[in-house]
């Protein structure tokens, strides 16, 4: 997870128009306030013809899942007298939309989208202060935050020894995500920061324990 900078959305974008190309956006797992807007796609002032979303929609409790576009293209197809199908067994299932609509209710007056933005700076700081030499690199948007990590050696850990930090961080009381590099730290939006720095602390609690990354078989 690497988040592109400014100015390689720009060229995106720029492409896209001089081409005639829609821009499509999958804001499946960064949609509805994950990132500390309401859409990743926010903090980079694009407008995308199309937008795809689900997750967060209903805030994970109930499956659903969305396509959304611009005036532009629901025009055209209007204009051209064209129905725009999209069938499956459980289409509009209506306790599925009643939860996204209470979720995004929720959202809307709660201030969580906000508080997401806040705690994620906090959060990432928080761990970019973590005195280890197993850490690579800390990065992210929001609380969607991602540690590389590393051996003391600054190679590459290997699957087995991501597992075993992954298992003792369960067991120090912190469940996270693995990814071929280290750790995804995705926590609720209405974390607070008390909880914030347990996980610090249970972070870097796991990664001072004795040989973590040597793949111990205990923990694999």
């Amino acid at each position: 997870m690497y988040p592109f900078p400014q100015a390689w959305w720009d060229q995106v974008r720029q492409i896209c128009q001089q081409h005639e190309i829609l821009l499509i956006v999958d804001e499946v797992a960064t949609g509805f306030g994950r990132t500390g807007t309401w859409f990743a796609c926010e903090h980079y002032g694009l407008h995308p013809d199309i937008l795809t979303v689900s997750k967060g929609i209903s805030n994970g409790y109930l499956p659903l899942g969305a396509t959304l576009f611009s005036k532009e293209i629901g025009d055209t197809f209007r204009d051209h007298h064209t129905p725009i199908y999209h069938g499956s067994s459980h289409n509009g299932n209506p306790v599925c939309c009643a939860a996204a609509l209470a979720t995004i209710e929720e959202l809307s007056k709660g201030g969580l989208v906000e508080k997401a933005k806040s705690s994620g700076t906090y959060f990432l700081n928080a761990l970019a202060k973590l005195d280890s030499p197993l850490v690579r690199e800390v990065r992210g948007i929001g609380l969607m935050l991602a540690m590389s990590l590393q051996q003391t050696d600054g190679s590459a850990p290997q699957p087995l020894q991501i597992l075993a930090v992954h298992k003792a961080l369960e067991e120090n009381g912190l469940l996270t995500y693995r990814f071929q590099e280290g750790i995804l730290l995705f926590p609720a939006l209405t974390i607070s920061e008390t909880e914030l720095d347990f996980a610090v602390e249970a972070i870097a609690n796991t990664l001072a324990m004795e040989n973590i990354l040597q793949a111990d078989p205990s923990y694999v």
